[in-house]
């Protein structure tokens, strides 16, 4: 029974000593610029890191979010006849990497809106079929300032302030006059004040005619 007992434990550490040994023999990251301005170009780093002491052959699987592909060329699924819905593009490359090697892919792409852009995690599979995933990441996307407040793309004055004014409180005029026209404003209106009260005092100053 104690034979027993010590085959198991045995067999469960060699279970997850193999497991860790398999999680480390590839190494997966991705790297992308923290933040861009909207409309620039986003290049995207893939690394895939070969721990093993042969080379391997693997494909590497990228999704994209709401952004347009600017290259490579995306790779369209083909669907068996029985399957109507389809699946999303992505990036895809084959490749062979040397024993204790690394070797890195690159993208390009162009998000479409403001804000914060986040990457799917990258997908390595294995001619074995073992799967392996890159690390979550983001990148924020910033307004292009041109006076324009652009609410197609997400804009509003939250993300870009300098576009955007915030809505009007409740109780506030919507029209807010510069301070300049409120000056001339009210130099004309004291002007025409003046001006009728010394026409009118020279009204009654002036003699009356005798008939």
């Amino acid at each position: 029974m104690l034979k027993m007992k010590f085959f198991l434990t045995m067999l469960i550490v060699s279970l997850i000593l193999c497991t860790t040994v398999l999680a480390q023999d590839l190494t997966v990251t991705k790297t992308a610029p923290s933040q861009i301005n909207y409309g620039q170009n986003l290049t995207v780093t893939i690394t895939i890191t070969n721990n093993l002491n042969q080379k391997v052959s693997v494909t590497v699987r990228e999704n994209i979010g709401d952004a347009q592909a600017i290259e490579p060329q995306l790779t369209i699924p083909e669907l068996p006849p029985n399957i109507k819905a389809a699946r999303p593009p992505y990036f895809e490359w084959h490749l062979t990497i040397d024993a204790n090697s690394k070797t890195s892919v690159s993208y390009i792409i162009k998000p479409n809106k403001l804000g914060e852009y986040l990457f799917s995690p990258t997908t390595i599979i294995t001619e074995d079929g073992k799967i392996f995933y890159s690390n979550a990441l983001s990148t924020f996307v910033k307004c292009d300032i041109n006076n324009i407040c652009e609410e197609s793309i997400g804009e509003d004055f939250t993300n870009c302030p300098e576009d955007c004014k915030p809505p009007t409180p409740a109780g506030q005029p919507a029209i807010q006059l510069n301070p300049v026209y409120i000056v001339i404003i009210a130099v004309v209106v004291i002007g025409a004040g003046v001006g009728i009260f010394l026409r009118k005092k020279k009204s009654r100053n002036k003699p009356k005619r005798k008939k």
